[in-house]
Formats: C-alpha cells, structure tokens, sequence
C-alpha cells in the first residue's frame, strides 16, 4: 500500500483543502479522498469530504470472488459526506 496526503492552509486556517491518494502496489486499485474543512469562529467546523475507489479485477454479483483485494470489495462504494461540528 502506498499513501499520499497533501493538506493547506488558507484565509488564516479558516479554509483547509486536503488530497489523499492511496494505492494497491501488488493487486492494483486505489482511493482518493478530497476534503475541505471551513472553521467559523473558535466553535464551528464544516468538513467536506468525498471517498472514491478504484479497482481492478472487480468481480460482479454472482461471479466466483477468488481474486477480488482491498479496493474490488469497496468498488461502487463511493461517498459523500457533509459534518457541522460545534467545539467546545
């Protein structure tokens, strides 16, 4: 598994882009993972974030699994995801 994750800083910390890609060196398939984080104040946070999976040797529903990995159990299972959070 190889990794990157870049992350910024703009506006103050208030507005902060990150990237992480990732993949399967041996069986191939991998992610990236965009994400904003946006900070109001001392107390608000709202976070951004998509996960997308690549893969290959993706195996259908009914096919016989014998050589599915890591990102072909996760492929089509992309998401989005939105989190307001207040610090205290």
């Amino acid at each position: 598994m190889l990794t990157m994750i870049l992350g910024l800083n703009y506006r103050n910390d208030t507005v902060n882009p990150s990237l992480a890609l990732g993949t399967d060196v041996s069986n191939g398939g991998g992610f990236a993972s965009p994400s904003v984080d946006f900070a109001w104040g001392d107390h608000w946070r709202f976070k951004v974030e998509g996960d997308f999976f690549f893969n290959r040797g993706h195996k259908l529903p009914g096919q016989v699994e014998q050589n599915t990995h890591l990102f072909g159990y996760l492929a089509n299972n992309d998401q989005l995801l939105f989190r307001l959070t207040r610090q205290f």
